[in-house]
């Protein structure tokens, strides 16, 4: 993400010479332009190209949703791809509260429910 910013930043700021302060606004023009700029966002980060189609939040290609849990271990929750997430039926969900723990499957599952 902050690589993204970086770059719509570098883009609005460097290349099309906009001042700060017409993004700084809040305008809908300034969040129009932030929100195109975005989107023709492409570039090679850690987790591979990172590019974003028209008018979608998430990016375009395949992520693993982690999550640290208690200890500060990492486990592999889900994959996400393309607008889809599917739980790995590998770990739990671990959240901070007593009886905040969710089976993140069966392997394939695109939602999970409390228990």
């Amino acid at each position: 993400a902050v690589c993204m910013y970086a770059q719509m930043l570098h883009e609005l700021l460097v290349l099309q010479q906009l001042p700060l302060q017409s993004l700084s606004q809040r305008t809908s023009q300034a969040y129009t332009k932030i929100q195109d700029t975005f989107a023709s966002t492409n570039f090679e980060g850690v987790a591979g190209t990172v590019k974003f189609g028209p008018n979608r939040a998430d990016p375009d290609g395949s992520i693993i949703v982690q999550q640290m849990q208690n200890g500060g271990s990492i486990v592999d929750i889900a994959t996400y791809s393309q607008g889809r997430l599917v739980f790995l039926g590998l770990n739990n969900l671990v959240f901070g509260l007593p009886n905040e723990t969710f089976f993140a499957g069966p392997a394939g599952a695109t939602s999970v429910s409390g228990r």
